[in-house]
C-alpha cells in the first residue's frame, strides 16, 4: 500500500511559524484534507498534533514522539515509531500529515502527495521540503482564485513518484 503525503504549503515553502499554519483557516483546503485523510490512517508530528489539537473523526492519528507520555491529553492518538508505520504501510494506505521533520523522515517512501498550493508568500519557520521533478511528475491540478472558501488563491496538486525508492531501498 502507499505511504502519501499531504501538505499545505505556502509561495516560499512555509508550512508554519510558532507551532500554528501561517494562514487564516482556509475551508476548501479543510474540505479537500478531509475527503483525503477520511477513514484513513494519518501520521503527524507531535507539533502538528498540538496545532490541529482536536480528534480528527473518522481517522486513525498516529503521533511521532519520543515521549509518549506527552500524548496523555490526546487519547484518541497513539505514539508511533518510523518502523511501525514502515510495517504498516506494507497493508494499508498510511498518509503521513506533517510537519516538517516528518515529511523529511518520510518523503523518500512516499509514492503520492497532495499539495495544496497557497498562491501567497508567508513567513515562516518550518518548510515543506521540495518535491525534485527528476523524482515527481504532476498528474493533476486544480485552481481556484480566492472567494469565500478561501481567503487566498489555491491549487491543489497531485503528485506521483516517477519509481519507488521505498522498494529499491529495501533491496540494499
Amino acid at each position: 500500500m502507499p505511504i502519501e503525503i499531504i501538505a499545505a504549503v505556502a509561495d516560499g515553502g512555509a508550512i508554519g511559524h510558532k507551532g500554528r499554519m501561517p494562514w487564516d483557516r482556509i475551508p476548501r483546503d479543510l474540505t479537500h484534507f478531509k475527503e483525503i485523510t477520511m477513514g484513513q490512517t494519518i501520521v503527524m508530528g507531535y507539533t502538528t498534533l498540538v496545532s490541529i489539537g482536536r480528534e480528527l473523526s473518522g481517522r486513525n492519528v498516529l503521533a511521532l514522539t519520543r515521549d509518549p507520555s506527552k500524548l496523555a491529553s490526546f487519547p484518541w492518538c497513539k505514539a508511533t515509531t518510523k518502523d511501525v508505520i514502515l510495517e504498516m504501510a506494507k497493508t494499508e494506505r498510511i498518509i503521513i500529515a506533517g510537519g516538517e521533520a516528518t515529511y523529511l523522515e518520510f518523503l523518500r517512501y512516499a509514492t503520492i502527495a497532495h499539495i495544496t498550493r497557497i498562491r501567497k508568500y508567508f513567513a515562516g519557520d518550518t518548510y515543506f521540503p521540495e518535491l525534485p521533478l527528476s523524482e515527481w511528475h504532476l498528474e493533476s491540478s486544480q485552481f481556484w482564485d480566492k472567494g469565500d472558501k478561501n481567503p487566498y488563491p489555491i491549487e491543489f496538486e497531485t503528485w506521483f513518484r516517477r519509481r519507488n525508492l521505498h522498494e529499491e531501498n529495501a533491496t540494499i
